[in-house]
């Protein structure tokens, strides 16, 4: 699954990337964004192609009593979000791009867990598939989403090596497919399959789930040896990670 990720390019480069525009005022580097906080980050709707705005992760789907689902919606699996309650409306209508420099994920490593950074080489900005949805309380609006997770590719089954699974990351040409209108079921889950691109990681320090200190700085993604790898070589190599 996927409940850390980071968003630090300039503002500018970003409106660059998607040919959109902010929406709203103030958006500032995100260095680690946990899905439990439910945060407000940028996405771009296939009702608004030409705006970035601010929706909170934890898709609250429109018939809701209450936010409370929001703590089981970070992610929707791909595989079944077509037939899921929370999901199905916004996986057949209701789609986004959320914008990212890189993700976090741990490595189970004779029985400790590791954290890494996981980014797209060729692509300092990418973008993660969403669904979104609106959910009315009195006469206020709520706008959320969900990120898409699909099974691992052999990159990331190396990483994530527990449950195996990672985001749906598009490429730049299926950025507009997935915002366009009247896509089929089977065009939905073929634009969902593991990425195919080249990705690189590396071990980054325990200040992501330090709670003692505000993780939202770029040491959060800076590169970590921890003296339980074997020796230096072995930390190059999860550096480089898995050629």
């Amino acid at each position: 699954m996927c409940f850390h990720i980071a968003i630090f390019s300039k503002k500018q480069d970003i409106e660059r990337r998607f040919d959109a525009q902010f929406t709203f005022p103030g958006f500032s580097a995100v260095h680690h964004s946990a899905g439990y906080e439910y945060k407000a980050l940028p996405v771009i709707t296939n009702r608004q192609p030409k705006q970035i705005q601010a929706f909170r992760w934890g898709l609250v789907p429109h018939w809701a009593k209450d936010e409370n689902i929001r703590s089981q919606t970070l992610n929707a699996r791909s595989e079944t979000a077509l037939e899921k309650p929370s999901f199905k409306k916004a996986m057949h209508s209701q789609h986004c791009l959320v914008p990212c420099s890189g993700f976090f994920e741990w490595q189970l490593r004779d029985k400790k867990k590791f954290p890494y950074f996981i980014y797209l080489p060729d692509s300092e900005i990418f973008s993660f598939a969403g669904i979104w949805d609106e959910w009315l309380y009195g006469e206020k609006i709520y706008q959320s989403f969900s990120l898409l997770t699909t099974e691992a590719n052999p990159f990331m089954a190396k990483i994530h090596n527990v449950k195996q699974r990672m985001p749906v990351i598009l490429s730049q040409p299926q950025e507009p497919l997935w915002l366009s209108d009247g896509l089929k079921e089977k065009e939905i889950l073929n634009l969902c399959r593991p990425y195919k691109g080249e990705m690189e990681a590396y071990p980054v320090s325990r200040l992501i789930t330090d709670k003692n200190q505000d993780s939202n700085q770029p040491a959060v993604h800076e590169p970590y040896f921890y003296q339980e790898f074997d020796h230096p070589k072995d930390s190059g190599d999860q550096l480089k990670l898995f050629d």
